[in-house]
């Protein structure tokens, strides 16, 4: 018998979502450093992969609603480990910056951070997941 979460995580329309947001963000990426534009159009390429992970991000919002009350629970204990990570390793860098160069722009930028948050979002499911199962 399939479970919520297992309704949830394998939902042929979310994942689609999560492919088509990863993959118009490759693309913007690819366009941004390969390819010579005016500055309107850049501007363009580098918003386009907005609407599509704001989409996402409310469907996966709503999906969440859906949820029962233990599901919901492992949730958000997940989105909370994964915040209080996000400010330790921000912080770290913030520090680290101030005594030794790093390389920001190559590996520890904006352009990067959203990636480490979904790591971190993901240590956190597997946290609250084993402590509540």
């Amino acid at each position: 018998m399939k479970t919520d979460v297992d309704r949830w995580e394998r939902s042929p329309r979310f994942l689609t979502l999560a492919v088509l947001t990863v993959a118009v963000y490759a693309a913007a990426r690819f366009l941004l450093a390969k390819v010579e534009l005016t500055h309107t159009l850049r501007v363009t390429v580098a918003v386009l992969p907005v609407p599509f992970l704001a989409l996402f991000l409310l469907s996966f919002i709503r999906r969440i609603r859906r949820l029962d009350e233990l599901q919901r629970k492992i949730q958000l204990e997940a989105l909370a480990i994964a915040y209080a990570l996000a400010i330790l390793f921000r912080m770290t860098l913030g520090l680290l910056s101030t005594v030794i160069p790093l390389p920001l722009k190559e590996h520890w930028s904006y352009e990067h951070f959203w990636l480490y948050l979904l790591f971190f979002y993901f240590v956190g499911l597997g946290i609250a997941r084993e402590r509540y199962q």
